[in-house]
């Protein structure tokens, strides 16, 4: 059987590395020589690409995000819930 224990210290930091995710690349124009400047400009349209790529998989990583954080949340009441339901049996 699978151990699927997980702290809420592990899904925290796992929400700050995903809000921590690389930004977009950039092709910097060179200056004056010509071959390079081709070369540039050549490369531009696959960054370009890749950046709209980039921007849909930062929104994709920004729900997770979300859904670990609530996740966590949801967890957290539900062990509290369980910890006062135990906590009442045991004053009774």
């Amino acid at each position: 059987m699978a151990d699927l224990r997980v702290s809420s210290g592990a899904l925290q930091t796992a929400a700050r590395l995903l809000a921590s995710a690389a930004t977009q690349t950039h092709a910097t124009m060179p200056a004056a020589d010509p071959c390079c400047v081709e070369y540039a400009r050549r490369i531009q349209e696959p960054v370009d690409t890749l950046n709209l790529s980039e921007t849909e998989i930062k929104e994709a990583v920004e729900m997770t995000e979300t859904n670990i954080l609530a996740s966590l949340t949801a967890f957290q009441d539900s062990e509290q819930a369980s910890a006062s339901a135990l906590m009442s049996l045991f004053q009774d």
